[in-house]
């Protein structure tokens, strides 16, 4: 007999977070599950992953009764039941696409207003996104703390940029992150155990620098050719290694691998276009893509409490985890290299 925790659509369908089923084998729980809990379990299970003991399984593993099965839908909370994309093209990627494509597009203009505007309504629907998938885990994050740091960022790096130092705005959104963090944790009793006070604050501080990171980096000199680079070593790693991951010739590749080799190459071609320092770029793209790997893993997380070695946690714009990493350090990145 399994031990079997349910998520988000499943949970809601069983009618319960935990339940004990008997089962010689992964499948055979799944199917026993699906019986007991009838047809929208059933299509709810079709298209989750399933972990034992917390890793990725394959539904012919053996079961014995001190083993716990997970079942995770590909989204996050709320009682709708996900039906995949007709074309075969899961939704966090398409968003991912439409994401990007806004990005590039305000970054044509002289003009960063509109570039600026974007990256806090991006960031503010991503910490939206993030809180909402912790919680169908049970996990209570803030949402005080990163909007604080997102909005206390974009303003004051644009008040801060008139004056030569748009860089300031990243220290005044961490602080901001940090202080309304620390507020509501003490004020919220659910958030005040060590984890959940932890990745409140994380989820606070990231995508307020971020903010502050790129809107400074597009402010200053040179700033829409090294968002250029961002965003083409960013939009790699978040769709191309999925495209990639397709192909029979990457197929039992390390998605990571994958991702920061491609990632990496994709911001030196950028680089190599606009003209720029091909050495100082190639280091820039590497560390960009690093961060961009700690932040998916930072991302499975604080979504789920579990780190997802290849899979990505569930959730709308989960893709865009390490996006937020890497751009809350790619304006440090670029002053220290530059």
């Amino acid at each position: 007999m399994a031990h079997v925790r349910l998520f988000a659509n499943l949970r809601e369908a069983a009618g319960t977070g935990r339940v004990d089923i008997d089962g010689a084998s992964v499948g055979a729980v799944v199917d026993s599950a699906c019986e007991q809990f009838g047809p929208a379990f059933s299509v709810g299970v079709e298209h989750s992953r399933i972990w034992l003991n917390g890793e990725p399984t394959e539904l012919d593993a053996l079961v014995v009764d001190t083993d716990e099965l997970a079942m995770i839908p590909p989204v996050s909370g709320g009682a709708e039941m996900y039906f995949p994309q007709p074309v075969g093209v899961p939704q966090e990627v398409v968003v991912a696409v439409v994401v990007w494509s806004v990005l590039s597009l305000a970054n044509l203009p002289s003009n960063p207003s509109v570039f600026v505007a974007l990256l806090v309504a991006v960031f503010s629907v991503w910490t939206w996104d993030l809180r909402n998938s912790a919680r169908s885990f049970g996990r209570h994050l803030g949402i005080a703390a990163p909007l604080a740091g997102i909005i206390v960022g974009a303003i004051a790096t644009v008040f801060f940029a008139e004056k030569g130092n748009p860089a300031v705005g990243m220290g005044l959104a961490l602080a901001a992150a940090m202080v309304v963090g620390g507020v509501t944790g003490v004020i919220n009793s659910k958030q005040r155990d060590l984890v959940a006070f932890s990745s409140s604050i994380l989820l606070g501080v990231v995508p307020g620098m971020a903010v502050a990171s790129l809107a400074a980096t597009r402010l200053g000199g040179n700033g829409r050719q090294y968002i250029w680079v961002f965003l083409g070593t960013a939009s790699f790693a978040v769709v191309g290694t999925w495209i990639l991951s397709r192909l029979s010739p990457f197929k039992g590749l390390d998605s990571f691998m994958v991702g920061t080799i491609g990632a990496v190459l994709s911001g030196l071609l950028v680089a190599l276009i606009l003209n720029l320092g091909v050495v100082e770029f190639l280091v820039i793209s590497l560390m960009t893509a690093l961060a961009l790997v700690a932040g998916r893993a930072l991302g499975t997380v604080t979504r789920t409490g579990q780190m997802f070695s290849q899979d990505g946690a569930p959730g709308w714009l989960a893709l865009l985890d390490g996006t937020a990493l890497a751009g809350a350090v790619f304006l440090p990145i670029l002053l220290i290299w530059l």
